[in-house]
């Protein structure tokens, strides 16, 4: 890979530029989290596993789209949803998310629910709201076809929900249980996936990351998940290198605890960025389209390993442009990037890999 156009030096304000994030928005959503480029203390390598925050808005990725090859396959198969706090609010948002998933199945994609708990206590979750939510789901023709992967309390491993940002795995897992009862009380057949970063942070804050497939296991286990969604991004110009931020082997050993191939499947969830806003110092960082073309040929290898072991895999690219509030992730249309990116999905798709691209 190129040497970095621009090194990033550690700041003590890591934790206050992230906070500030946080706080305005930027960081987080769909269950995705920016994070600062430096550790603090005592971390002297940047995480750089975080993904970037997604703007939902319908004209958001107007200017991003790429050029694709295959249709529909550029097409986005996420969709967002708030975590209703009751069976009330639940039943308000049935029909827009209804629509979403019925779109995505008609144009033949398979949708991938990621649910934020936003506004719940993670403390007192309850199953009503589920129920509620996909009992009216059922009342608008959503079926076992168009319900797709849900993803509830996506990032659990990271210190950004609930007022005590808490990280604790047994909540987690128990609040999983309650929602993949409730969806598949009502669709048998639908899915589940846990979606966790590649870093953890086992002590509900930013100190002490974990990049060890030994801090992602207690998420998982018993969780009854169809799916593993491992999520790695590189983040800041020291953090290129997918062996570090998206590491197949953690991603095999975590999912094996899930029950191996056959059992479950793993979608990596990744990403390259043209230029970003340094959250530490406010510079520009960038990658150059040689830098881009390494990493995502970097994420592919890492997609080809999960499927070498035997995993359904499904390698999804983020690729929205959130500059200059965030970064760039975009592929634009007639690009030479976006080229790349088209020959890294091909390749993926002849070796069996399902490929998916989130433009927002």
């Amino acid at each position: 890979m190129s040497t970095p156009e621009s090194t990033l030096t550690q700041t003590s304000g890591a934790e206050t530029s992230r906070r500030a994030l946080l706080a305005a928005g930027v960081g987080v959503a769909a269950g995705l989290l920016l994070e600062a480029c430096t550790g603090g203390a005592g971390n002297p390598a940047a995480t750089g596993s975080e993904a970037p925050h997604h703007d939902a808005s319908p004209s958001a990725s107007a200017a991003a789209t790429p050029e694709a090859k295959r249709g529909s396959e550029f097409g986005d198969t996420m969709v967002f949803v708030d975590m209703p706090a009751t069976a009330e609010a639940a039943r308000n948002q049935a029909d827009g998310v209804a629509a979403q998933l019925r779109a995505i199945a008609a144009s033949g994609r398979k949708p991938f629910v990621v649910m934020e708990p936003n506004s719940v206590d993670l403390h007192n979750v309850s199953a009503d709201p589920f129920k509620a939510l996909f009992a009216a789901l059922k009342e608008n023709n959503i079926d076992h076809k168009t319900i797709g992967t849900w993803a509830p309390f996506p990032e659990a491993n990271i210190p950004q929900w609930g007022e005590d940002k808490t990280t604790d795995p047994d909540l987690f897992r128990r609040n999983f249980g309650t929602f993949s009862d409730a969806l598949k009380g009502a669709f048998p057949e639908a899915r589940t996936s846990v979606l966790l970063n590649s870093t953890s942070y086992l002590n509900g804050d930013w100190g002490n990351p974990s990049k060890a497939a030994s801090a992602l296991l207690p998420y998982v286990q018993g969780t009854g998940a169809d799916e593993l969604c491992f999520q790695g991004f590189p983040w800041c110009n020291d953090t290129t290198d997918p062996a570090k931020f998206a590491n197949p082997e953690v991603a095999i050993t975590v999912a094996a605890s899930m029950g191996g191939p056959g059992k479950v499947g793993v979608r990596l969830n990744t990403g390259t960025y043209s230029q970003q806003t340094n959250p530490d110092t406010g510079a520009i960082d960038r990658m150059t389209d040689d830098q881009r073309a390494a990493t995502l040929e970097g994420e592919l290898q890492t997609a080809k390993a999960l499927k070498q072991a035997g995993y359904d895999t499904t390698l999804q690219v983020f690729a929205q442009n959130k500059f200059p509030a965030e970064a760039d992730w975009s592929y634009p249309a007639g690009s030479q990037i976006n080229q790349t990116l088209n020959n890294v999905l091909d390749e993926a798709t002849a070796a069996g890999i399902n490929t998916a691209v989130f433009q927002g």
